[in-house]
């Protein structure tokens, strides 16, 4: 796993356009909702829902049998001769990590590569993560994992995140299950983790969510689909060519065959919707022709997912 520190000048311009003014105006606004508590965070700028120790008060509670006494509201006891406690908002620093899939087949696109789209998408939420004070780690993707710029090692600013996302290019097959093993070996942090990719793989998607899921991972999952993949335009004799390995497949088109391949690519988002559901995980299709913006500020907006 290596750390992009530097970014070629021919890279640079693009990467700094990656992301609209605008856009980045609306998200200064916005803030990443934590799906549930995750062990280990430390105290920061985010307020949790969860009551305990903090430094801000929050409401009384009754007492029960077992709680801590030491939170027991004299002052209440006094006045009613009822026992209350006093609870508290503990303020938290999320974990969000942000998985990209740069495999051969994210260069796809008709509207707006499937690649481009995903590096809008990581930069739009890894620059909410760090305006709002939580930590972030980005990974690019393929076989296993490659690039990465996070908060563990050192400050960083808004500018390099967009650099990072910016810089990302195609190449290489993907392995789930290598990818997010390694991703889980080496995170030693259990937080949110946005898993964007087309998911084009022949590995066991479910076998990989495992390694996210036992250790504790919160998992949303964006699913890129071309509009074109849901209804392909061909006709005649064709080569169709595998974007991950770039093997060649004859194929004639005849009646029912557009048919047949849409009901196959129904029949794949079906199956990766049913490997995430199966570990509860938040399962979001995206179709490339939806704008980034729309789909961070309405879309996930209205799933809670972002505020």
């Amino acid at each position: 796993m290596e750390d992009s520190v530097s970014i070629p000048t021919d890279e640079a311009q693009e990467a700094e356009e990656i992301l609209s003014k605008g856009f980045l105006n609306r998200l200064d606004r916005t803030q990443i909702i934590a799906t549930r508590l995750y062990p280990g965070s430390r105290m920061g700028q985010r307020v949790s829902k969860s009551k305990g120790s903090g430094m801000e008060f929050s409401e009384h509670k009754q007492y029960s049998p077992g709680d801590d006494f030491r939170a027991v509201d004299w002052n209440v006891y006094a006045r009613t001769d009822h026992i209350y406690l006093k609870t508290f908002e503990t303020e938290m620093n999320l974990y969000v990590y942000l998985l990209v899939d740069v495999s051969n087949s994210m260069s796809f696109g008709t509207t707006i590569r499937k690649l481009q789209y995903a590096k809008q998408l990581a930069a739009a939420l890894g620059y909410v993560t760090l305006v709002q004070g939580d930590n972030l780690a980005i990974h690019a993707m393929n076989d296993g994992l490659r690039q990465s710029i996070s908060t563990a090692s050192r400050r960083l600013r808004p500018s390099e995140v967009l650099q990072f996302c910016g810089s990302l290019r195609p190449g290489g097959e993907t392995d789930f299950v290598r990818s997010l093993q390694a991703f889980s070996i080496h995170t030693g942090h259990p937080g949110m983790v946005f898993l964007i990719s087309d998911f084009m793989s022949e590995g066991t998607l479910s076998e990989a969510l495992r390694y996210l899921v036992y250790n504790g991972f919160g998992v949303l999952a964006f699913h890129l689909i071309d509009p074109w993949e849901e209804n392909p335009d061909l006709s005649g004799e064709i080569d169709l060519e595998d974007s991950e390995d770039n093997r060649l497949l004859p194929l004639t088109i005849r009646r029912g065959t557009l048919e047949h391949l849409k009901e196959s690519f129904r029949q794949h988002c079906h199956q990766v919707n049913r490997a995430f559901a199966t570990y509860e995980a938040s399962y979001f299709p995206i179709r490339t022709d939806r704008p980034v913006e729309k789909f961070v500020l309405e879309d996930l907006r209205h799933a809670g997912v972002v505020q």
